[in-house]
């Protein structure tokens, strides 16, 4: 990552990222809200070589956050950008339905192994909260104190909305799909706090993941993206002579 970021939100979708950081950019150095910077759902901690860097990752209904990715169009880039940096992933069509996608009891977005590599499974570059979108609003102190916001900033914080994907919603045939689908994902984010920070992981530990297969690719073809970034910038163009 940049070292000009100083707090970086995640999330895997459909959990109400965006409007997080609509909020905290205002604020803060944040990474990007379109996600264009390739940090917004990264399947894996970020790399920061910022000392400040801090973390926010954002979690809830994995039923509804799917839901939501299907209802905004955004399930067939999702089910790649979730899981990009994992060999042989390919997008799901653009054609699927929530409905069909109920029906094949394969979670495309990898979303239990997303909140568990950020969880427990690998160590992070700087302090993260945690925070379950559907309680969001009642740790508001906690957000902006972790983020080194003023707790009179807190009368800007976007006010509680009503979830436009909801269950009650989906055809039952679906919710009961999605249900299965998720299950254990469900279970495992029940066992979560509402709102937990996690500290920064030791330096030996920060350096021994870059040593597994999924880092080096990351690496690799992150190094790449922002390579080929750079020269578009620097290099001029063929009309300039």
């Amino acid at each position: 990552m940049p070292r000009r970021i100083d707090l970086a939100v995640v999330s895997y979708g459909g959990v109400g990222t965006t409007f997080l950081m609509r909020f905290l950019k205002q604020y803060r150095r944040i990474n990007r809200l379109t996600g264009a910077d390739a940090f917004k759902q990264s399947p894996v901690p970020l790399l920061s070589a910022n000392p400040a860097i801090r973390f926010i990752y954002v979690h809830g209904d994995p039923r509804l956050a799917a839901a939501s990715l299907f209802r905004r169009g955004f399930h067939s880039v999702q089910s790649v950008t979730l899981r990009r940096w994992q060999p042989g992933v390919e997008a799901v069509s653009e054609d699927l339905t929530l409905d069909e996608y109920a029906r094949t009891g394969v979670d495309v977005f990898g979303l239990r192994e997303h909140v568990s590599n950020w969880y427990e499974t690998y160590p992070v570059s700087g302090p993260t909260l945690f925070v379950r979108y559907e309680t969001m609003h009642d740790h508001i102190g906690t957000i902006l104190d972790f983020a080194g916001i003023p707790a009179s900033e807190r009368a800007h914080f976007p006010p509680r909305q009503t979830r436009l994907s909801q269950r009650e919603a989906l055809d039952p045939e679906t919710a009961e799909g999605l249900d299965r689908m998720y299950a254990e994902t469900a279970e495992y984010l029940e066992r979560l706090a509402d709102v937990e920070i996690r500290p920064q992981s030791t330096r030996s530990k920060r350096l021994a993941r870059l040593q597994t297969p999924l880092y080096r690719s990351a690496l690799v073809r992150q190094t790449r993206y922002e390579a080929t970034r750079l020269a578009r910038r620097v290099l001029p163009s063929r009309g300039d002579g």
